[in-house]
């Protein structure tokens, strides 16, 4: 239980005595976190204890050993379902080393169908039902980060919008710059009809309709789908305490390679998406762009209360639109950060190899490997 004094460095130079602890400390202060049982912040603080107690004092000794015997609770208990947070990035170091990460500019420009583009790899979802000051803040921040709306309605104008065309009573519009028509779990044969040149056409799906919807939209010349892992896209409370199904975006991939046809639609995923790091997870598993709900809500000043995000007494204004503003700005630097630290200049060149699981439940249901194995990706 008691420290080295001795440590190595990486050509080999033997350290001694107080240089060793000064080198020793220095990893120690790194702030690693791998998430296995071998390091974490508790065996580091156990460290800490070790390295400033004596010989002679057993009792601590005797403490400090039966806390390190002491078993944790399983984080991943049987039936845990997979979840976007067990998915882990290979740093370039393992990868690949092309670039410096922290000086070289990373592009986050977003093509999707052959004509619609965006600056940022983000779109946002289903806030109809919010007050007029929360969708007055959320249309300013979109018009300056030339961010998509997702949702019934259009946030104004200057605002780009894709509508969602929920079936009986909505009735698509020209102005939309696309057109989403919302299938969910049960897929209906619609009429691919755009109103406008060079407006989208899409459909929103869970992954028990992918079967019938991937080769329809590709027959008819859809441009993209909206693969929905929550239960059913239109109001960011459908992210609340719910189990996000991320076997739809392997599904997807796997019939758009089994017809031989991976790059001809454009996919974006809605569900559980929180951070940059979330978004570049979903572009490494060939999504075009992420659609975030429940994350904005709450940078703009929502609270979860009843299984439902609720906006109470919110003064709106310019402070909170310089909320979302700063979370889009911050979000969209963690993307980039996260394509760089895998030696990437582009954010859609992250790829599936960038990638592995930490849990058996996110590698079947993502079909790629885990961190401890060598297998090779299964649907990427």
């Amino acid at each position: 239980l008691v420290p080295s004094v001795v440590a190595f460095t990486k050509s080999g130079e033997r350290l001694v005595g107080q240089t060793a602890k000064r080198q020793a400390a220095r990893c120690l202060r790194c702030d690693a976190e791998t998430g296995s049982a071998g390091y974490s912040r508790r065996t580091r603080d156990h460290i800490h204890s070790m390295a400033k107690t004596r010989l002679s004092e057993t009792g601590k000794l005797l403490e400090i050993l039966r806390a390190r015997l002491a078993p944790r609770t399983n984080p991943f208990p049987p039936g845990r379902p997979a979840h976007i947070d067990d998915v882990v990035f290979l740093s370039a170091a393992v990868t690949r080393l092309v670039i410096d990460p922290y000086r070289e500019a990373c592009s986050t420009k977003t093509v999707i169908g052959e004509t619609f583009e965006s600056e940022l790899p983000f779109l946002f979802a289903g806030f109809e039902d919010a007050p007029e000051a929360v969708k007055d803040a959320l249309a300013g921040v979109l018009r300056a980060a030339g961010c998509t709306y997702i949702g019934r309605e259009s946030l104004g104008e200057g605002v780009p919008w894709f509508q969602l065309v929920t079936g009986a009573g909505s009735k698509p519009v020209a102005s939309a710059a696309g057109l989403i028509h919302v299938m969910g779990r049960e897929f209906r044969p619609v009429k691919p009809q755009r109103l406008s040149g060079g407006q989208l056409l899409g459909m929103s799906v869970a992954v028990q309709a992918l079967p019938e919807a991937v080769p329809y939209a590709l027959e008819n010349s859809f441009d993209l789908l909206l693969l929905d892992g929550t239960r059913g896209i239109g109001s960011p409370s459908a992210e609340v305490d719910n189990a996000f199904d991320l076997t739809v975006i392997r599904d997807a991939i796997k019939i758009l390679r089994g017809l031989d046809r991976e790059e001809e639609i454009a996919l974006l995923y809605y569900g559980g998406l929180r951070t940059g790091t979330d978004v570049a997870k979903a572009l490494a598993m060939n999504c075009s762009a992420g659609v975030f709900g429940l994350a904005m809500g709450l940078a703009l000043g929502g609270a979860v209360r009843g299984g439902n995000l609720e906006f109470e007494g919110i003064p709106g204004g310019k402070d909170l639109e310089d909320a979302g503003k700063n979370w889009v700005e911050a979000t969209a630097q963690e993307t980039a950060v996260i394509a760089r630290c895998t030696g990437k200049t582009d954010v859609h060149n992250l790829e599936p190899e960038d990638m592995r699981t930490i849990t058996l439940s996110a590698s079947e249901a993502l079909g790629i490997p885990l961190a401890s194995g060598q297998g090779a990706r299964e649907y990427f």
